[in-house]
């Protein structure tokens, strides 16, 4: 019986004794394994995933210009548009700090780039809250 296993191992032409491809099953797993492989990928392929950007994560609606003065209600800034409605300004990502420090002082009045956010909050004001996207225009 050692002869016979040392020959086995020694032959290029046949498998180890005992190994899985000997008698063929070795084989059909490896082909049942790829053919799950090219299935899984066909659907894959066949599926469109969406990612949303960063920028469509947060803000809702379409920019618009508005003019409006900052002022204080009740210990908290807002800011009049001209159109009567009080809105809550947060700052944009991009804008820099001193441009956003003038336009929410008390008392000035600007022209903004504005987009209407519906994920933000805050504890002394309940109206339409605004990303200021852009500043147009600043009146001290």
């Amino acid at each position: 019986m050692t002869g016979l296993r040392q020959y086995q191992r020694t032959s290029p032409n046949r498998p180890l004794a005992g190994h899985r491809s000997a008698d063929g099953r070795g084989r059909r797993n490896l082909f049942r394994l790829l053919g799950w492989n090219v299935v899984m990928i066909i659907g894959i392929a066949g599926c469109t995933i969406q990612i949303p950007s960063a920028d469509s994560l947060f803000s809702v609606g379409t920019p618009f210009v508005l003019s409006g003065t900052t002022t204080l209600s009740g210990g908290c800034l807002v800011w009049i548009g001209d159109n009567g409605i009080t809105y809550y300004l947060y700052q944009d990502a991009k804008m820099e700090n001193e441009l956003f420090d003038r336009v929410v002082t008390p008392g000035v009045t600007s022209r903004l780039k504005l987009v209407t956010r519906t994920d933000l909050t805050a504890a002394c004001h309940n109206g339409p809250f605004v990303e200021v996207l852009d500043v147009l225009e600043i009146v001290e």
